[in-house]
């Protein structure tokens, strides 16, 4: 008999208000979104269990009242979630207050785990929340259910998983020190899915949608989490998907790569306990523009 499948594991949805460039041929990205938010609707009916999102549920954590609406209305029941990155202005959780993703948490379509605590999100799952800039400590290990820790944070296992420059620190098998007395590990940020090993399970789900060319080869799905601590990914059906061809996405990046940029700067408040260079070399690091328009704005501030 298949064990029971006990919650839904999923991260990395930034959704946008503003269609990607990659997916330009969508004639509505809004529909285009609903596609894998209706499918995983559709799995969290059919096993009643909870939805636990690991970070960036949002592109941007000023996403306008319009995409807020759309994820009001298309967001499965029981949602327990943490912020990522994308999700927090500047990055940081102490303005959480300010973003799209803690909309949803007062209108009650996602419950946020508290961080660095238990939260009880079933009879069979206790969940501890590490969003973005949090790091996880050890547990004495439960008897009684599964004890997960949903963690917004890279992690890579291998050359196909990693990045050039990514940090041994950020390997799994740094992380299994961190994460003793879990069952499972539930990652958001490095968009490239993969599994790894028991005691924890670490579980990286990888991009809930494709929105770059890089992403393109990758397959979004869902993580099954089952009442013995495993879990087996749904991949979505994505053959609907609409992707410009190569020559034309080459043209359409080179003139939106800027302007993109410009979008993220702009976004910057008046808050003067920020130090500006500082927040707008963040904003290069994560942004996906060319090394010479990198460096251009590096120079301009070091000016």
């Amino acid at each position: 008999m298949e064990p029971r499948v006990v919650a839904l594991l999923c991260s990395d949805l930034h959704l946008s208000h503003r269609q990607p460039v990659c997916r330009s041929g969508e004639s509505s990205w809004y529909e285009a979104q609903a596609r894998p938010l209706k499918q995983l609707s559709a799995l969290q009916e059919r096993y009643d269990c909870p939805v636990v999102m690991a970070g960036d549920l949002f592109d941007r954590f000023n996403e306008p009242a319009e995409l807020i609406n759309f994820a009001i209305d298309m967001f499965p029941r029981n949602v327990w979630a943490i912020p990522g990155q994308h999700d927090l202005a500047h990055h940081g959780y102490s303005r959480i207050h300010k973003s799209a993703y803690w909309t949803l948490v007062k209108s009650g379509v996602i419950s946020n785990l508290e961080p660095d605590q238990p939260n009880q999100i079933s009879d069979e799952v206790a969940c501890y929340g590490y969003p973005w800039g949090f790091d996880p400590e050890p547990i004495v290990p439960s008897k009684h259910g599964l004890t997960i820790a949903a963690i917004h944070a890279f992690v890579w296992k291998g050359r196909s998983t990693g990045h050039p420059g990514a940090s041994d620190d950020s390997k799994v098998q740094k992380w299994r020190e961190r994460l003793q007395g879990y069952h499972v590990a539930v990652f958001g940020d490095n968009h490239i899915p993969f599994m790894s090993g028991r005691n924890p399970t670490i579980f990286n789900c990888g991009c809930f949608q494709r929105r770059t060319k890089a992403e393109i080869p990758t397959q979004p799905g869902v993580g099954l989490l089952y009442e013995d601590g495993s879990v087996a990914t749904v991949p979505f059906n994505v053959s609907e998907d609409i992707f410009l061809n190569t020559n034309t996405l080459r043209s359409v990046e080179s003139r939106s790569e800027l302007s993109g940029l410009v979008d993220q700067l702009s976004s910057l408040t008046d808050d003067t306990s920020l130090d500006f260079a500082s927040t707008v070399r963040e904003i290069l690091k994560e942004s996906k523009c060319s090394s010479g328009v990198r460096s251009l704005v590096l120079r301009a501030i070091e000016e």
